[in-house]
């Protein structure tokens, strides 16, 4: 019941659904499962088939957590799902057949209707893998190529600032982007020729992990970490300049500086965990469009 209504509230957006899924899968792998094993066991084991019961809880605490994983897009999710696809056919399958194999007069039909579980269980996880519609990934990618055009039309502007400090610090900041987008590509084999022609892999576009690696775990201090550094040094350069105080303002609210009442996360986390690859390149190009929008004077 509790399993169910946080699916209810999970597909309709509501408060608490995450909560709901999370205590109703705790409370279905750790009590009721093994309750309800323990239970058939007394009734229908014996010993010649404990193994089975054994395979059977786990297997299902591999693909309920994989799935609650993937649910709550928690760390290391897509991992989980890799995981749980495959297990019940090489873990579980082989065992089912070799005890079932030692029973006389089994009934081929149990066989047949454990394939049919495990197939839909795999279809399920796969779609669960899947995240984002087509559609919205190629949305999201005509919405990157539109912002990466508009940044090489901007850099033919004239730069209105002559401040070495202001445009050393600007300079830094489009190094910092083209480096976590670069990481980004070579991590995943897109290019922007790819993004352009609209011939890149879907493979990775919807993954929430391959973000996270690279910008926020791949070392200390992070890609994400040096951007915002970069980030915070550039908006104080515009500070110090005279009359500089309001285009200060507008840059930081542009670049998502400031810390919204309630979320303590620090910035790179806010920014860039738990977000698909499309909308972070997005969020790459936007950003160079805003620093370059600032050098050439246009918010004036």
């Amino acid at each position: 019941m509790i399993l169910v209504t946080g699916a209810v509230f999970k597909v309709n957006h509501w408060p608490a659904a995450g909560i709901l899924m999370t205590i109703g899968t705790i409370l279905l792998v750790i009590m009721f499962l093994p309750a309800a094993l323990t239970s058939h066991f007394k009734v229908y084991g014996n010993p010649q088939n404990r193994l089975l019961y054994y395979v059977t809880y786990l297997t299902c605490f591999v693909v309920f957590t994989a799935m609650l994983f993937k649910i709550q897009h928690w760390p290391f999710a897509g991992l989980a799902v890799m995981i749980a696809i495959p297990f019940p056919f090489i873990v579980f399958l082989p065992v089912w057949l070799y005890v079932t194999s030692k029973i006389k007069n089994f009934d081929i039909n149990n066989t047949i209707f454990v394939l049919f579980l495990l197939t839909l269980q795999a279809v399920f996880s796969t779609l669960l893998a899947l995240n984002v519609t087509k559609e919205k990934l190629i949305y999201t990618l005509q919405l990157t190529n539109q912002v990466s055009a508009f940044n090489v039309g901007i850099q033919t502007l004239p730069v209105v600032s002559d401040n070495n400090s202001v445009t050393m610090s600007a300079d830094e900041v489009l190094n910092q982007i083209d480096a976590c987008r670069q990481m980004l590509f070579n991590k995943t084999e897109i290019t922007r020729k790819s993004l352009n022609e609209g011939t890149v892999s879907d493979r990775f576009l919807d993954s929430k992990d391959v973000p996270a690696d690279v910008l926020l775990a791949s070392s200390r201090p992070s890609p994400a970490e040096k951007l915002h550094s970069a980030l915070d040094r550039y908006v104080t350069e515009i500070a110090n300049q005279p009359g500089g105080q309001k285009l200060a303002e507008e840059a930081r609210q542009l670049f998502d500086l400031t810390n919204e009442p309630g979320d303590e996360r620090p910035w790179h986390y806010k920014m860039f965990q738990g977000v698909y690859l499309t909308w972070i390149l997005v969020e790459l190009d936007a950003m160079e469009n805003y620093v370059r929008i600032i050098q050439s004077g246009l918010l004036n």
